[in-house]
């Protein structure tokens, strides 16, 4: 069955967390490499529907395991957390079932394909594995179906940098899934008229018109696993479109609408990243939401639990949707890559506050996980 668990091997971190090896089936038959992160102690039902989902995104040239320190930090909040390599990148690209494969070969690994066949697969395999481990906490009656009812489970997304890139390219459906929230951690337009600094405007410039265009066709042939030559071509045609990815490709992009990604929205921009400066990140949030105001922060230990109630307020205002520029020397220290480094865990307790406040009941937004 497409996104069902193929194969398991328990790492046990402590007493309270286990992680389990996975490889996840895409609808096109091929296979992705994962981990998934969940708390080990669950006593009863009531206890493991209180489990939401989390899945992360990875960038360009970063391996799942990167973010494993902070997709712990969540599991000990009661989060199930899914980390994956995409087609093509690192794990997935070596596992043997998609290098001798003649078939997987013909494949594209393009950013396309990842949106359109990758997060559902992600997505899939989280909905199959929910059910499968269900009814060993029944607590109700042996006369109701526990799969006919509805679960008021939590989906959020997180993206690192390209990967809110290729969610424009997710089918609507599974974008309707994502019912808890999404969080973009430096996801960036590369059009370098976006970027409000000289040194991103001209790294953009040269890398959309020069870089990719020349060295693209050749990166399957260089040890840049995670960019293969079909996905740095698409980075570039992007780049050089005022509108982005949803310029470049419109029709495939014709299912990211706000309406389909109806949930609440968190965007992270640093300040010391030269990559995606707050301007660019902007504009990848105004595709996001309707929501069209940035908030600019400086996060340091003693701001953090105004922080927290600020993100609180807006809950309560029913606003859920929050662009953050972390200025300062903590965004400074960040840059592009920094978040999910565990010395920043600081920045993780805020995240942590809006997914808290999302997982929480809201009235029409009952999720029924239909039988698979």
């Amino acid at each position: 069955m497409k996104g069902l668990l193929l194969k398991r091997k328990k790492v046990n971190v402590d007493d309270n967390i286990k992680i389990i090896d996975v490889t996840i089936l895409t609808k096109d038959n091929y296979l992705l490499s994962a981990l998934l992160i969940e708390p080990k102690n669950i006593n009863n039902l009531s206890e493991y529907l209180n489990i939401h989902q989390i899945i992360i995104g990875c960038a360009v040239g970063i391996k799942k395991e990167y973010y494993l320190d902070f997709g712990i930090f969540l599991a000990k909040e009661n989060f199930r957390v899914l980390l994956f390599d995409y087609r093509g990148c690192f794990s997935s690209k070596h596992l043997i079932h998609n290098k001798y494969n003649n078939n997987i070969n013909n494949l594209s690994t393009d950013l396309i394909h990842r949106g359109k066949y990758d997060i559902p697969a992600v997505i899939d395999y989280l909905d199959n594995y929910f059910l499968q481990n269900l009814t060993l906490y029944q607590t109700i009656s042996s006369n109701d179906n526990i799969l006919d009812k509805d679960y008021n489970v939590k989906l959020f997304f997180i993206s690192h940098s390209i990967s809110g890139m290729v969610l424009a390219f997710v089918p609507k459906d599974y974008l309707q899934k994502i019912n808890g929230g999404l969080v973009t951690i430096a996801s960036q337009s590369g059009y370098p008229s976006h970027h409000d600094r000289m040194i991103s405007f001209l790294l953009y410039t040269f890398v959309s018109y020069i870089l990719c265009p020349i060295f693209g066709p050749i990166t399957n042939n260089l040890p840049i696993y995670d960019l293969p030559s079909d996905c740095a071509l698409q980075c570039a045609k992007s780049s050089r479109h005022s509108k982005f990815v949803f310029g470049a490709f419109p029709k495939e992009t014709k299912d990211f609408t706000t309406s389909n990604l109806n949930c609440p929205v968190l965007s992270y921009s640093f300040k010391g990243d030269v990559f995606a400066s707050s301007s660019s990140v902007y504009f990848l949030f105004k595709k996001f939401t309707y929501f069209n105001k940035m908030k600019d922060f400086k996060i340091n230990k003693r701001d953090i639990t105004n922080l927290d109630e600020d993100l609180n307020i807006l809950n309560n205002l029913n606003e859920f949707h929050h662009q953050i520029n972390v200025k300062g020397r903590t965004g400074l220290k960040i840059g592009h890559f920094g978040f999910f480094k565990k010395k920043n865990e600081l920045i993780w307790k805020h995240l942590l506050c809006f997914l808290k406040v999302n997982s929480k009941n809201r009235n029409n937004e009952n999720i029924r996980i239909s039988k698979l």
